[in-house]
Parts: structure tokens; sequence; C-alpha cells
């Protein structure tokens, strides 16, 4: 079991996709699962408030890991699932191999200004004072957590995916 940790738009589902073919491994994104159960997760926090997502986050991430525990498998995990401690307790008993995809400001905004922002709700008009927010909040929790950091911004999708594999057989 992999986890990819880090801030949206860093490209977790992406890469984790590319990296799953590439190790045979399976692919699931906790964001995806929450949007198949639920509703599209902008829609979720408008109608319900982030608290009540990040508890169904929470839910997700345990059911995640209780059907997968033997199984080879990516999961590509929500920006914000580290905030809570006990996400985070749940994915380091989980898995010794926890990657941290760390971009910088302006390779955020780059991977997110392709995006409709309106389905980013912790977004707003001001990205680049609301994502050096988010990291700043944010930083030191996914380093405390990660077992790898990958510095992602000069890096295109192979040459992630090719770093990361050469950072698991080390």
């Amino acid at each position: 079991m992999i986890f990819l940790i880090g801030m949206m738009g860093s490209g977790k589902s992406t890469v984790g996709r590319e990296l799953a073919k590439a190790l045979d491994y399976s692919f699931i994104d906790t964001d995806s699962v929450i949007e198949d159960r639920y509703m599209k997760i902008h829609k979720l926090i408008k109608r319900e408030g982030i608290d009540v997502f990040r508890d169904i986050e929470n839910q997700v991430l345990k059911d995640i890991v209780a059907t997968s525990l033997s199984q080879k498998i990516i999961i590509a995990t929500g920006g914000g699932i580290i905030l809570r401690r006990e996400n985070r307790e749940v994915i380091e008993k989980s898995s010794k191999k926890i990657i941290y995809l760390k971009n910088s400001i302006d390779s955020l905004i780059r991977h997110l200004q392709s995006d409709n922002l309106s389905k980013r709700p912790l977004l707003n008009t001001d990205l680049n004072n609301t994502l050096t927010h988010l990291l700043s909040e944010r930083s030191e929790l996914y380093e405390g957590l990660a077992t790898f950091t990958i510095t992602c911004d000069h890096l295109n999708k192979k040459a992630l995916v090719e770093q990361i594999k050469q950072s698991l057989l080390a």
C-alpha cells in the first residue's frame, strides 16, 4: 500500500494512475470514492459544510484501508486529509510508503489554473494568497508524515513516476 499526499493540484491523482500502471498496482483516489458514494465534493462542502466533508473523508479512508491492507495499491488522498490526526495515524499505521508530492506555489497555481476553480471550494479568487496560507498550514504535516518527499516543480509526469519508483526501491 502506497499513499500519495500533497496539496490540491500537486499531481497525486495523475501521477498515482501512472505509477499504478508502472508498478502493476491498483489505484484509488479518496476524492473519487467520496464523489461516487455521495456527490461532487464542492457540492458536498457547500451543502453540508467542511466538517461533515472531513468526517466523510475520514470514513472513506478507513474503509479503503480496511479493504486494501494486503493489496498492491496506490492511494491518492485529498489535499486536506492530513489535517486530522486520526487520518495521519491511519495512514502511518497502514503503510511505510507515504510519498509527499511537494510543489512550489507557482507550480500549484499553474496546475490549478487549468481547473474549474468553482469546483475547488477552499480556493477563492486570490489563488496565490490562499495557496500560500494552505501550504503554510499543511507543509509541516505533509513532511512529518511522509517517508519520501519528491519535489515536483521541474519534473514531467514520466520523470516523477521514475523518481518515485527509484525512491521506493532505495
